[in-house]
């Protein structure tokens, strides 16, 4: 197991890892609910219990070949990000097929690893500016908290202001103790800050007769769209923006996560640490294939990894204990599917505020980059697409920079992403 999990210069302590594994576990257990209620897009995608039951094997798979690959406590599973391009932007928005939508994810994960593995990785990165780097983060933080008020019913469509606060109600009330429940836990640096609040809320609502308690604790789990992902009809010119679009949008989440971990492991030499980031690339473009094949989203990389980091974990083997934790959860979709939108709606809107936060580090001083990563940030919510926020920020950039002559601060790689996501009004 130590040569398996582990690399030789680490010392294993197998209190820490096993308590790192558990922590992580508790921590990332509500990416489940969310991730699948994500990709169902209020029943207009993927079935809930079907997502449920590809979320978990996701998480269990990957996260073992993250313990055995990257030999760290790292959870890769499906990433947030990416289950809304699936869910709002492909199928709801652009009524692509769940088979062609997967076959999407396929073909995203596969231009991934050929990214990671290869010295393209570095000019990608460098291809698309800070400020739209931010913007994007900025912007899906944005659409997870609007997401999350619709949800709860705090905001209702208006046909004179467009949105409009609704009226007192239950399922606001209870967003508003979640939101309050998992601040308070989050300040205190409580691990189990999501989980928790989700077990409360959802205990209070059953309490007061807003949720009632399924019928059946535990079901068989379902595979409906396992092996269904078109590869062929996804492989298809009109189709090379939303995979560029989910591929940038992974991309740059999986490199700033791995970045912020890796720093959080000290005395770790830096030769390792370029290792461990080269091997997670390549695990979360990986990722990407195998979930098109499970029925889910594109992977990633958790930042709540964290959590098993400080609790003094540093090999493979805390992976393996949070992996196999996962395993009974796949029995009990419909625990999981009672659990209510306010509940769901209070993690998301916080989601979105610790991703919003991030818009503290654009620069406000160049005005063309400001005016290309607003457009990002706006368009994501009003549009209700994440895929749109990127298109209109990658194309107002590109565009502003050749207007004004600034021929030095654009290249060629993305002249190409900015030609490649123009095709995405044509398949509006």
């Amino acid at each position: 197991m130590r040569n398996l999990f582990c690399d030789q210069n680490n010392k294993i302590n197998f209190k820490h890892e096993v308590y790192g594994g558990i922590t992580n576990f508790m921590a990332v257990a509500y990416a489940i609910i969310i991730i699948s209620l994500l990709l169902n897009a209020h029943g207009k995608g993927i079935d809930v219990s079907t997502s449920i039951t590809a979320t978990i094997v996701s998480l269990f798979c990957m996260t073992i070949l993250a313990g055995i690959y990257i030999k760290l406590p790292i959870v890769i599973g499906p990433g947030f990000g990416a289950a809304s391009i699936v869910g709002y932007s492909m199928l709801v928005t652009q009524h692509i097929s769940q088979p062609i939508a997967l076959g999407i994810v396929f073909w995203s994960g596969l231009l991934f690893f050929i990214f990671s593995i290869t010295s393209i990785r570095k000019k990608m990165i460098e291809a698309i500016p800070a400020n739209l780097k931010i913007a994007l983060t900025v912007g899906i933080g944005f659409f997870f908290i609007i997401l999350g008020l619709r949800d709860a019913n705090i905001i209702i469509s208006d046909q004179n202001t467009l949105v409009s606060f609704n009226h007192i109600n239950t399922e606001m009330l209870l967003c508003f103790l979640g939101l309050i429940i998992i601040s308070i836990l989050s300040i205190k640096q409580k691990s189990y800050a999501f989980i928790l609040t989700m077990i409360i809320i959802t205990l209070i609502s059953i309490l007061i007769g807003h949720t009632h308690p399924p019928k059946i604790l535990y079901s068989a789990p379902r595979f409906d769209l396992l092996f269904k992902a078109d590869l062929q009809h996804s492989f298809s010119f009109k189709y090379v923006p939303l995979i560029l679009i989910l591929f940038i949008v992974v991309f740059l989440d999986a490199t700033s996560t791995i970045v912020g971990l890796t720093n959080q492991l000290n005395n770790t030499p830096l030769t390792l640490k370029n290792k461990y980031f080269k091997n997670a690339l390549a695990l979360d473009g990986i990722s990407g294939v195998i979930n098109s094949f499970l029925g889910v989203s594109s992977g990633a990389i958790y930042c709540e990894s964290i959590v098993g980091i400080h609790s003094g974990a540093r090999t493979g083997i805390a992976s393996l204990i949070t992996a196999i934790l996962f395993i009974p959860l796949i029995f009990i979709s419909p625990l999981i599917s009672m659990i209510p939108n306010a509940a769901i709606s209070s993690v998301l809107i916080f989601v979105g505020i610790l991703m919003a936060k991030q818009i503290q580090y654009l620069n406000f001083d160049d005005l063309e980059e400001l005016i290309s990563s607003m457009l990002t940030i706006l368009m994501m919510p009003l549009c209700f697409s994440i895929s749109a926020g990127a298109v209109f920020g990658i194309i107002s950039y590109t565009a502003l920079k050749l207007l004004l002559g600034k021929f030095k601060d654009i290249n060629r790689y993305l002249i190409i992403i900015t030609l490649l996501c123009s095709t995405w009004f044509f398949i509006q």
